[in-house]
């Protein structure tokens, strides 16, 4: 893996019935350089996006405990690939939170993609404003 990008919508967003945000809408893009092309990943390992409670900078992330984490195998995360509006290949989901609500006015978030036999990559934190009408 040579790249792994996490973006993710500003704030949080509202999922099915609920009245507050009770979500995160994330794209993961995830490239390997070869012969001089830039090729998506296929999603063989096991994808993990943490949320921690409160926007982090990248030393505290160490420390700090996810607050929720999201896992995907290979498997699980193929019906996500898709194209973005530049017509690069991503991941694009949106995910709920459930019980784990953000008691912060912020969350960051972290993508962590791990295959067999090779480092984990790990994305740049993102943050997400978490705002309660």
């Amino acid at each position: 893996m040579d790249a792994l990008g996490l973006w993710a919508t500003p704030t949080a967003v509202t999922l099915g019935e609920s009245e507050r945000p009770n979500g995160v809408g994330v794209r993961l893009y995830m490239y390997q350089a070869r012969a001089g092309k830039v090729l998506p990943v296929a999603g063989k390992g096991e994808v993990q996006i943490d949320m921690y409670d409160g926007a982090l900078r990248w030393e505290a992330l160490a420390a700090a405990k996810p607050l929720h984490a999201w896992k995907f195998s290979g498997v699980d995360i193929r019906p996500f690939l898709g194209r973005d509006s530049s017509g690069l290949s991503c991941y694009e989901m949106a995910l709920r939170w459930g019980q784990n609500v953000p008691t912060a006015p912020a969350v960051t978030l972290v993508a962590r993609y791990q295959s067999a036999g090779r480092p984990e990559a790990v994305s740049s934190p993102t943050v997400v404003s978490i705002r309660v009408k």
